[in-house]
């Protein structure tokens, strides 16, 4: 075995390497972006039943069964902090039926920290994304 065969193994075996190293990052790639775009869906599944939640005329038992499906949702795919304030929340009611002012308020602030977690959470899984787009996004 001369220098050039040794030459030659070396750049078959370098070439494999690089290869099989940028088909694990293109599907690491790949799955970080869907996980990404699953995140986002069940961001603005939540934020859609909060929206009719306000409604008067909604039907509440079946938007109690999908806030029920989206905590599920959540539970599987997001970070503790950002489940935690979903639990704190609670039952989401933005109407004023039986709530004090203050009471509403304070569910209030909590759904817009649960907001802003649930922005940096989208932020952190995609580093590509900049901070106005997601805005436009959710």
């Amino acid at each position: 075995m001369n220098f050039k065969d040794i030459i030659s193994i070396a750049a078959v075996i370098a070439t494999t390497v690089v290869a099989v190293v940028s088909i694990f990052l293109n599907h690491r790639s790949n799955l970080k972006h869907q996980l990404f775009l699953e995140k986002l869906r069940i961001y603005k599944e939540l934020m859609v039943i909060v929206s009719q939640s306000t409604s008067q005329r909604a039907n509440r038992e079946e938007l109690h069964l999908r806030l029920i499906a989206v905590k599920q949702e959540i539970i599987l795919f997001s970070t503790e902090p950002i489940i935690r304030k979903l639990a704190d929340i609670g039952d989401i009611n933005f109407t004023n039926d039986g709530q004090t002012e203050v009471q509403a308020k304070e569910k209030f602030d909590r759904y817009l920290s649960l907001l802003n977690l649930m922005r940096r959470d989208l932020l952190k899984q995609n580093d590509k994304i900049s901070d106005t787009t997601l805005k436009r996004l959710i």
